[in-house]
């Protein structure tokens, strides 16, 4: 970090390493090459408001997300919710009254 650079450790994402990969095909090619779908992206979303609300952030795209998809959050099988600060998670989940047994199973984002 530069010191009087605008990346600090409030605003990037922690020092680490990782990697990870997403194929995405359509049913038609799944289908062609006798593949089994894992998952299926139902909606997406994006939301922003203001910095100092970043915490709350996601219960926007959330409900967004619920409503393209015509579900409410007891229709979600597993939530993976980015919670670099355990506040964003607690939101959502206090907001949509989340199963934490269904929320984060394998850790967060840090």
């Amino acid at each position: 970090f530069a010191k009087d650079g605008t990346i600090t450790a409030a605003n990037a994402s922690s020092i680490s390493d990782g990697a990870s990969a997403l194929v995405l095909t359509t049913e038609a090619h799944a289908k062609a090459k006798n593949l089994a779908p894992l998952a299926r992206i139902v909606a997406t979303s994006s939301n922003s408001q203001h910095p100092s609300e970043f915490t709350t952030a996601p219960v926007g795209a959330i409900q967004k997300v619920l409503d393209k998809a015509d579900w409410k959050a007891q229709d979600v099988d597993l939530w993976e919710i980015n919670e670099a600060f355990a506040m964003v998670t607690m939101a959502a989940m206090d907001n949509f009254n989340l199963d934490s047994d269904k929320v984060n199973i394998h850790g967060g984002a840090c």
